[in-house]
């Protein structure tokens, strides 16, 4: 598949294309600045290996600025202010409905925008960042992922042989929103679903996806080793969305408004 591309099964969650299933996502308001929050994590077990994985489908306004993006997808850090916070998002590269995916201030470095479009408003979009600083080659050490292929256009070159990850593992996490509360909040107007941390092991795309008939379709993520800080958020609970299902407890707090009417039976399996 090209980047960018993804199938939209027809027959919804009762079709026997998918052998695991999301039956749900998350949609985060951007008017009310809803997000997720998660303070400090505890000891990591790894400070140089770890893996993303998770799904998103944009919405809202998507011919948003660069100084007052829409579509940010995850945040961590350790104070309020910008610099302090590594960023990752989906916003417009030049002008009109034309997305690329951000990489801001991740991990001390400024990675760039992606190559490709993610302008459809219809699409699930698989991301997958493996982290592996052990690695020799320097592009070896951060590799960004969309439906199992690798993204180019990202300046990872900056990470370090055997560098930690100090913001991904140890400080506050925030999943659609680039700052903390009591901080200026640039939310995002994004579904998201089955999103996963692993801390201490650097997964390739295939431990949460496959392809089968060309089409690249979710995995189930049963065996990973999610180490001690890492989370699997289903979004399944309505009165918990923050909810973590990897067995760590490291649930999130729910911000500004993510009620009941924010989980919606769109997904990457589940046709909306």
């Amino acid at each position: 598949m090209l980047q960018g591309e993804f199938f939209q099964n027809p027959g919804g969650a009762t079709s026997n294309f998918y052998d695991y299933q999301i039956e749900q996502s998350l949609r985060f308001d951007f008017s009310s600045n809803s997000y997720l929050f998660k303070s400090s994590l505890g000891t990591p077990t790894s400070l140089k290996t770890g893996t993303w994985s998770y799904w998103f489908k944009l919405h809202g306004n998507l011919d948003d600025s660069t100084s007052n993006p829409e579509h940010v997808h995850f945040a961590a850090g350790t104070s309020g202010a910008a610099g302090g916070y590594m960023f990752f998002e989906t916003q417009n590269a030049t002008s009109g409905n034309f997305m690329k995916l951000n990489a801001s201030n991740m991990h001390n470095l400024d990675a760039g925008r992606s190559d490709g479009r993610y302008d459809d408003p219809t699409a699930w979009y698989h991301l997958v960042i493996k982290f592996d600083s052990t690695q020799s080659s320097a592009s070896d050490r951060l590799i960004f992922y969309i439906n199992g292929e690798q993204l180019t256009g990202f300046d990872t070159s900056n990470v370090g042989l055997n560098e930690d990850l100090i913001r991904w593992n140890t400080n506050n996490f925030i999943i659609g929103a680039k700052q903390p509360a009591g901080h200026a909040v640039d939310g995002t107007d994004m579904y998201f679903a089955e999103w996963i941390w692993v801390d201490g092991t650097a997964y390739a795309p295939t431990q949460f996806g496959e392809t089968k008939n060309g089409v690249w379709i979710p995995k189930d993520p049963s065996g990973t080793a999610f180490g001690n800080n890492g989370f699997h958020l289903k979004f399944e609970d309505t009165s918990n969305f923050g909810n973590d299902s990897s067995g760590n407890n490291n649930d999130f707090d729910t911000i500004n408004g993510l009620g009941a009417d924010h989980q919606v039976l769109d997904s990457p399996t589940f046709g909306g």
